[in-house]
């Protein structure tokens, strides 16, 4: 369509008569490059022509439109057009549509829809329209008229007042106009440089084609592990390579960076490291500025100002995150300390946290923070604000909490200062905007800071480049491997917009919208690959996840050469002498140890395990909590209503009393909810629990009077201690009954499924390692009781069924006992004193710090919080080898 130059005759243009158009920024960078390349080769300096992005020069054109039209609408940005459309929708939308909406994605999807039909000047025809075409028609009428009322242009505004402005020779323009990197031309780039020609400007395009790789090579992977690692052995060999006169300059090409960029960076820390290229590579990738560790801190601590505008209190969710995100503004001490606050307020917290009990605690840990939090607090919420004002506003916030505090690294070092520049940006916001109150601008503010990426700079000795397919644009390397070129990357799958007819989008041809568009950039990228180094090596996987892959179809001319790749690990190349150590004794004990029961559960389900929580210290993190009336309180209060209620009604012969029994367990019930629901806030909640505590409790108090044999209630929630080889441990027993004048029974509340008679025997009889041993525990080795005067040990189940107890006997004790529950004398004995020993070993190897990862069955570790630290996965991928 235009003449095209070269580099040559590029730099004889006039340079202030020379306009250099980049499709990106990237060649804009390259574009620079070469002119002070060629300004060394020629000694002398050369005026640099103005090298803009098309974008970037849209913008300037807008703003030169200014002078001509004192009068002109002001031109909203990209952030501020969205939150047009944002408003927009809010309107038209009803309250129940609103729940089925993402209203951002959908206020973006809106504003390219707006954009293309505009630039690709689309026009729809009747037979091609659709419902989503009839609501985005309407959603635009309304998008415009609130345009039109507050006076501003959107950027296709813009775009049809700058067309009619040079065709009408109203702008200053260039002598010569070059085009670098783009593909094809929209209608509207056609029109507009058309327009540029006709006022006598002169439109050539730069040719920056380069010669072909000398040396293409293609392979097959079995998969993309393989294909990396062979990819990364190329490249080492081509590093170590002295052939080259000098260090290499390398790239691996990896379509899918984005999303393969965290996995790939374990892969090349792990193959590289002791190499050549070790801490001489670099990625590419660019993150949101709130995925970055600093300025992630500060949104989570501006979103917990502006959460607790509300005078209940916020969700202690959104403190935690606060609290594990203080990367600024404390101490490692401090951020230690928030961590622990963190890590108490999920297992013991409230489901909401106050102002005032926040800020309390948060001067025991950072006195000076808190008093800065909470005047923020107070000064945020004294009226709406424009955006610069709540720019300058966050500025003094964050210098009163002294951001950004410890001494910098040089990744955030330069991330400050993205960050600055996002705050500027924001403050251009003021005149498109109106003012907002706070937590409407901290949802813009996030959006603003989630639009720009942030891309730590290029070390000067990178050797090895891992880019994307877009930053091959104006790359100069020695050797290359391209991989994952599969039929699904290269052409890519087309994306319409769903808000226009696709028919439309294709009549057209939209760029990325159809399967003809996305081969034509699909082609032009591959040109670019083949002329991105002399040396270059091409590969795709045979499968990814068990999905069977094809090569590209632009892979065929090379298909005759294909090879299938072979490599060799890594660390196999280096021949280690492996000494494999199975350790499976930790230190032993020093000193005093204390605990419960839960220890010498653990310890006999796996001793690792025990190991890890008692002397590591290590426990998994808890969920925060979803609601006052968590499990946990729902447990304590069925308890301790049945403890206060057999204080009161001790014998089974007052059970008998119907009027003693109601009154008695309506006192019990409100004083247990005194005690145990006083943070469940919800009316609704505590009237429920308590209808249904008292539900249960009836039932169980009317087997207890009429299926159970005389007892007595000796003890409730009763603490007591025992110490073997050193070790401490404290208990609190449920229950214990007097029965058949004068012996034990030891009872275990259950407020769930209580286990079978058959795996009671399976776990306190049929093992060597006991499991639900605290029954076991209480009868065999607490000082309660005598063995012989132990009646039996029985779960008692508080839950809606038909079982109420089950254990192990020495006689019958209520209707409908199973005959195999109860044991004789001697049996009963016998098995006591089984449980002592096995006890008693339990104690001795957590004294000696016994600690080998082995369980009885997988089931015993269901329950078990640190299994990753355990690897169970790999323990029962080596018993299942075995």
């Amino acid at each position: 369509m235009f003449k095209s130059i070269t580099f040559e005759q590029l730099f004889n243009l006039p340079s202030l008569q020379t306009l250099v158009l980049t499709a990106n920024n990237r060649l804009s960078v390259f574009i620079k490059s070469q002119y002070l390349e060629y300004d060394r080769k020629q000694r002398k300096t050369v005026s640099l022509p103005d090298v803009v992005p098309y974008k970037a020069w849209l913008m300037q054109l807008g703003q030169q439109m200014s002078f001509y039209y004192p009068n002109m609408s002001l031109i909203l940005n990209e952030t501020a057009q969205q939150w047009y459309w944002r408003q927009t929708l809010g309107q038209v939308l009803s309250d129940e549509q609103k729940k089925s909406f993402n209203i951002s994605a959908t206020a973006a999807m809106l504003s390219q829809a707006r954009h293309l039909q505009n630039e690709w000047d689309i026009q729809v025809y009747e037979n091609e329209r659709n419902p989503e075409y009839d609501v985005f028609e309407q959603w635009l009428e309304a998008y415009q008229h609130t345009l039109r009322q507050q006076q501003v242009w959107d950027s296709a505004d813009m775009n049809d007042a700058l067309l009619d402005a040079v065709q009408q020779g109203c702008l200053r323009v260039p002598r010569w106009i070059v085009l670098v990197g783009f593909y094809g031309w929209s209608p509207y780039q056609q029109k507009l440089l058309q327009a540029f020609m006709s006022q006598g400007t002169q439109v050539v395009t730069l040719d920056v084609q380069r010669p072909q790789a000398r040396q293409i090579s293609i392979c097959q992977a079995e998969d993309a592990y393989q294909e990396v690692q062979g990819a990364l052995e190329w490249l080492l060999h081509q590093a170590e390579n002295s052939s080259y006169g000098k260090p290499a300059r390398l790239a691996l090409v990896v379509p899918n960076l984005q999303q393969e960029a965290p996995r790939l960076q374990r892969i090349i820390r792990r193959s590289l490291r002791g190499t050549v290229l070790e801490n001489h590579w670099h990625m590419a990738v660019g993150r949101p500025l709130t995925e970055w560790g600093l300025v992630r801190s500060i949104v989570k601590w501006f979103t917990l100002i502006v959460a607790f505008r509300q005078p209940q209190g916020v969700s202690v969710e959104l403190v935690g995150e606060a609290l594990l995100n203080a990367e600024f503004a404390f101490t490692s001490v401090q951020r230690d300390a928030l961590a622990l606050w963190d890590s108490q307020l999920r297992e013991f917290g409230p489901t909401i946290i106050t102002l005032t009990v926040f800020c309390e605690h948060l001067k025991k840990i950072a006195p000076e923070r808190a008093e800065t939090f909470k005047q923020a607090v107070e000064t945020w919420f004294t009226y709406r604000r424009r955006c610069a004002d709540w720019i300058q506003l966050y500025r003094d916030t964050l210098l009163a909490f002294a951001f950004p505090g410890e001494q910098l690294s040089s990744v955030n070092y330069q991330l400050c200062h993205a960050f600055e520049q996002a705050l500027k940006s924001f403050s251009v916001l003021d005149e498109m905007l109106p003012s907002m109150n706070a937590e409407e601008a901290l949802q813009l503010f996030c959006q603003h800071l989630a639009s720009r990426t942030f891309q730590a700079k290029r070390q000067a000795d990178v050797r090895l480049d891992i880019i994307g397919l877009y930053e091959l644009e104006g790359g100069k390397w020695d050797a290359v491997w391209t991989l994952g070129l599969t039929d699904d990357v290269l052409p890519q799958r087309p994306s319409p917009n769903p808000y226009i007819p696709i028919q439309s989008q294709r009549r057209v041809q939209v760029t990325h919208s159809t399967p003809e568009s996305e081969m034509q950039w699909a082609k032009q990228i591959f040109d670019a690959i083949l002329c991105c180094a002399p040396i270059l090596q091409l590969s795709y996987p045979k499968t990814n996840n068990d999905v069977i892959l094809r090569p590209s179809s632009l892979l065929k001319p090379y298909l005759v050469n294909q090879k299938v790749l072979q490599t060799t690990p890594f660390m196999a190349k280096q021949n280690p002498q492996m000494e494999f150590i199975e350790d499976k004794q930790g230190l032993p004990k020093q000193g005093m140890m204390q605990g419960g029961y839960g220890l010498l559960e653990r310890q006999s389900r796996n001793p690792l395990w025990a190991y890890a929580v008692a002397r590591l210290g290590l426990k998994a993190l808890a969920a925060y909590p979803e609601t006052d009336l968590t499990v946990f309180v729902k447990g304590n209060f069925l308890h301790k209503v049945m403890e206060l209620f057999y204080a009161q009604l001790c014998s089974q012969d007052l059970l008998y009393d119907d009027v003693l029994v109601v009154q008695t367990l309506n006192q019990a019930l409100e004083q247990a909810s005194e005690i145990e629901l006083r943070n469940v806030r919800s009316p609704a909640l505590r009237s429920l629990i308590i209808d249904r505590t008292r539900e249960l409790v009836q039932r169980f108090i009317a087997f207890d009077r009429d299926a159970r044999r005389p007892f007595d209630v000796f003890a409730r929630e009763s603490t007591y201690s025992f110490d073997a080889h050193g070790i401490y441990l404290n208990f609190k027993v449920d229950r214990i009954d007097k029965v058949n004048d004068g012996a034990w029974l030891f009872i275990d509340y259950k407020s769930g499924k209580i286990p079978t008679l058959k795996e009671c025997y399976e776990r306190w009889v049929g093992r060597e390692r006991l499991i639900d041993l605290q029954l076991p525990l209480y009868a065999s080795v607490l000082e309660v009781a005598e063995h012989h005067e132990v009646e039996g040990v029985t779960f008692a189940s508080l839950a809606r069924g038909n079982v109420f107890y089950e254990g192990l006997w020495q006689s019958e004790q209520y209707d409908g006992q199973k005959p195999e529950s109860i044991l004789p004398s001697h049996d009963w004995l016998n098995l006591n004193q089984i449980w002592q020993t096995k006890i008693d070993r339990l104690f001795a190897e957590l004294a000696q710090g016994e600690a080998s990862n082995r369980y009885y069955q997988e089931d015993d570790m269901d329950y078990c919080e640190i299994r990753p630290f355990l690897r169970l996965h790999a323990v029962m991928e080596e018993e299942g080898e075995e």
